[in-house]
């Protein structure tokens, strides 16, 4: 079977038959069995994902890809990882489904915080100061929160000072006057600041518009630093007195610059009795009485 020196013998060989471009499953195995260490290489139509599993089972899916996706995000399955058969590239930033949850939780605690530093009260930005101002109040107590720049203010450079506060002992006879304050009938509020670069500031300041008394053997009004949802907040809380026991005196305005609010909008207030009313009346008539009379006098608790 030689010609002119060539040997013909080895198309002897060589399969005549139907050519096919997939390959059949005996065509692969004895493909991995000649070849052991070549890796095996499916190329795809196009965009896909392809999922390999902790036991080795691989899953591609081109359903509901973006060609335009080049990002390696994690399974939420332990074990797997899963990759933008599309991206040349590998990326560690969240992808678009991871942030926007984030964003969408963080504006909504950010809300739920601001409901509750406002509850049955309101927020404003100070005209003399352009402090933020939150302020809440229930029938005991009003809460004035001060936001403040955390890179600017150190919490331990905070003071706030109050004067004209009622004693514990009086917290149910209080009406305008009381404070012992001349030029201030209800009592001072004074929130500053000392400044990272040396100078002061002042966060907030101005004459209370209703009575506030002291805890019980103190004498002082309690605040404290509130740190939530990275923002920081000098927290005042200020107790009201009341002319007589039984009486809830809401507010509709912390400081008298500040904005008023509409107190038909507090939930749960009701109107009070006309005895109690006339209770109120005959309150401050008494206390009037006593100032002609110069009765007025403040005790002390130790």
């Amino acid at each position: 079977d030689t010609m002119a020196g060539i040997d013909y013998s080895k198309w002897d060989k060589m399969d005549y038959g139907e050519s096919s471009s997939d390959e059949s499953a005996e065509d692969k195995m004895g493909a991995e069995a000649a070849y052991p260490g070549r890796p095996r290489v499916t190329r795809l139509d196009g965009p896909a994902r392809v999922t390999r599993d902790a036991d080795g089972m691989i899953t591609i899916d081109s359903s509901g890809v973006d060609p335009s996706t080049a990002i390696s995000s994690p399974s939420t399955k332990e074990g797997t990882s899963t990759t933008n058969a599309a991206a040349t590239t590998s990326s560690n930033m969240p992808s678009t489904a991871d942030t926007e949850p984030r964003a969408v939780h963080a504006q909504s605690s950010q809300t739920a915080l601001d409901d509750r530093l406002t509850t049955n009260g309101g927020r404003f930005i100070d005209e003399q100061t352009k402090s933020h101002i939150f302020w809440s109040q229930d029938r005991q107590e009003v809460v004035i929160s001060v936001e403040f720049d955390a890179e600017k203010i150190k919490s331990r450079n905070i003071q706030v000072e109050a004067s004209g506060m009622v004693p514990y002992s009086e917290r149910n006879a209080a009406v305008a006057g009381s404070s012992g304050v001349s030029d201030s009938p209800y009592g001072k509020l004074k929130v500053t600041a000392k400044l990272d670069s040396g100078e002061n500031a002042t966060l907030l300041e101005g004459d209370l518009t209703h009575s506030v008394h002291l805890a019980e053997d103190e004498d002082d009004i309690e605040w404290d630093i509130l740190s939530e949802c990275d923002r920081k907040f000098v927290r005042i809380t200020l107790r009201k007195a009341v002319p007589m026991a039984g009486i809830v005196v809401w507010w509709d305005q912390i400081l008298q610059q500040t904005p008023k609010i509409d107190l038909s909008s507090i939930r749960g207030r009701g109107r009070q009795s006309a005895s109690v009313e006339n209770a109120w009346e005959e309150a401050h008539r008494m206390f009037k009485e006593k100032v002609k009379k110069g009765q007025v006098c403040h005790s002390s608790e130790d």
